[in-house]
């Protein structure tokens, strides 16, 4: 979670307001959000009368150094705790394949595919519902910074797709 906890107002529109609260940055993993920064986000997410609705979107640094056995252990237990404190659902846009210039920060027999396979595993098994973001050709369409992490133009087009993949499902 981006430890500064900054909540966001949603647009003024009549009914609800919605709080967001983004709850990571470049260089985490799933094993970076331990029970104390989820319990934090817990918190902020509360505030006001809010409820947690998680978007997980995490996974590619994972990709690189973790072995998929282990990234699932890291997802049931993000999963597990969230479940515990009332997140009354739960969603997840999975990594999307970087550019070739990473494929040396593969280590150990690791590649993408293994990670994304043990990572959608993971979210089908518990019943998370997953915003097809990894089948969009971010490498092509100049939607990544430095080939891995999305720049503005890749930023708005996950919002696009994870607003209709939600509007689509009510």
């Amino acid at each position: 979670m981006e430890i500064t906890g900054l909540i966001r107002l949603g647009i003024k529109a009549a009914g609800p307001r919605l709080r967001t609260l983004r709850a990571a940055h470049g260089s985490y993993t799933f094993a970076s959000f331990n029970a104390p920064r989820l319990a934090s986000a817990v918190a902020q997410c509360g505030y006001a009368g809010g409820k947690i609705v998680p978007v997980l979107a995490l996974g590619i640094n994972d990709s690189f150094s973790t072995p998929p056995a282990t990234i699932s252990a890291n997802i049931t237990s993000i999963i597990n705790t969230l479940e515990a404190a009332g997140a009354p659902r739960m969603m997840a846009m999975p990594p999307t394949r970087p550019s070739s210039a990473w494929d040396s920060s593969y280590t150990g027999g690791r590649t993408y595919d293994a990670a994304l396979g043990a990572i959608r595993q993971s979210y089908r098994s518990r019943n998370v519902l997953t915003v097809p973001i990894d089948g969009f050709d971010y490498i092509n369409s100049g939607a990544y910074q430095e080939g891995l992490h999305y720049n503005d133009a890749g930023m708005d087009a996950n919002a696009l797709r994870f607003i209709e993949y939600v509007a689509e499902r009510g």
